[in-house]
């Protein structure tokens, strides 16, 4: 899983503070560790990303994460790879009897995908009437945030996996931080603390704010330079992949 806030902390602590053990002002730091992942967020950079694997109700729907933003992907892991669901906008909201049981539609028709063109990856081609858009032999899904669930259809699976986008007010100690952060947090939270100690003089403080500028430089350019090749790379290969964002 890589770093995780908590180590990054810690190793600020040992590393960068020379201290051998962790002392009280661990939460101080944690919650300076935080700010500095906030901080790239407004920046729409280094967003906290989750992969869980969530149970499928009885009525057919799947209870979003209380940390919830926005959503990357959605589907089911086959042992190699994400085999994404297929966004469905037309789903109602879910309905349900006295019983809380899912109610169905009053006309269904069997073998509605009957004849439809699918690849290996159950994403529709098209070559139906009627039938495409988002439609997938292997289930599809419509999310409402504001009731905290997601509406499935088709989908015979237990449990769905979703990658995404986690509120930073719930973010701690287990949060895993990018690669490319971590030298940005330690920066942060340095800065933070020279800032407010007396005893660090204005030099040894401007030199925090030139290294925290350099690591934020730095790791902004490494996620831009990222994305870039995983776009070219994705358009060259001719995938076309399901997430949101």
């Amino acid at each position: 899983m890589g770093y995780t806030l908590d180590t990054v902390v810690r190793e600020f602590m040992t590393d960068d503070l020379g201290l051998d053990a962790i002392d009280r002002r661990y939460a101080r730091f944690l919650s300076i560790g935080i700010s500095s992942l906030q901080e790239l967020n407004h920046d729409n950079i280094g967003s906290i990303e989750k992969e869980v694997a969530l149970e499928v109700n009885e009525n057919g729907t799947v209870t979003l994460p209380h940390d919830y933003i926005d959503y990357y992907a959605i589907g089911y892991c086959n042992g190699t790879e994400l085999i994404g669901l297929g966004l469905n906008t037309n789903l109602c909201n879910v309905a349900v009897d006295d019983c809380g049981n899912r109610e169905m539609p009053t006309e269904y028709t069997e073998g509605y995908f009957f004849g439809s063109n699918f690849n290996d990856k159950g994403e529709d081609l098209g070559g139906v009437f009627g039938v495409g858009g988002g439609k997938s032999s292997v289930g599809e899904y419509k999310i409402y945030k504001e009731l905290g669930y997601i509406a499935l259809t088709n989908y015979a699976g237990s449990s769905i996996v979703l990658r995404y986008k986690a509120d930073l007010n719930f973010t701690d100690g287990d949060v895993v931080v990018h690669p490319y952060n971590v030298e940005y947090v330690k920066a942060f939270i340095w800065d933070k603390y020279v800032a407010k100690a007396r005893s660090y003089g204005l030099g040894e403080k401007q030199l925090a704010e030139q290294r925290l500028k350099k690591e934020k430089t730095k790791a902004l350019q490494r996620h831009y330079s990222f994305s870039i090749r995983e776009f070219v790379s994705a358009w060259k290969s001719g995938y076309k992949s399901s997430p949101k964002i």
